[in-house]
């Protein structure tokens, strides 16, 4: 974190922390709200006729939630504090070995 702190000041690394909260708040609350009408919609047996409604709103919660993760990530990676999955990383470079001994 030092190495951080001497490549952004104090002052620019809040208003990322600031902004994050932001995005974090507009786009959680935005997912809690489809999810709380989606679960209110499942309660009236009419309902059931159609489901594409749910499934339209699990896929504006799948995509508001992928937006969301994506702004985060890119913002704190701008100040080099974005979160890496190292396992994640680890299966990218596995594959990448396999397919080359594939080839």
């Amino acid at each position: 974190m030092s190495e951080v702190v001497s490549n952004h000041s104090v002052d620019d690394l809040r208003d990322v922390v600031e902004l994050l909260d932001g995005l974090a708040q507009e786009g959680l609350e935005e997912i809690n709200a489809i999810a709380s009408l989606a679960l209110a919609y499942m309660e009236n047996p009419n309902s059931y006729n159609h489901t594409e409604n749910l499934a339209h709103a699990l896929i504006a919660i799948r995509g508001r939630a992928q937006m969301t993760m994506s702004c985060i990530n890119s913002e704190a990676e701008g100040v080099g504090c974005n979160h890496v999955n190292q396992a994640n990383r680890r299966r990218v470079l596995a594959r990448s070995k396999f397919e080359g001994v594939m080839l």
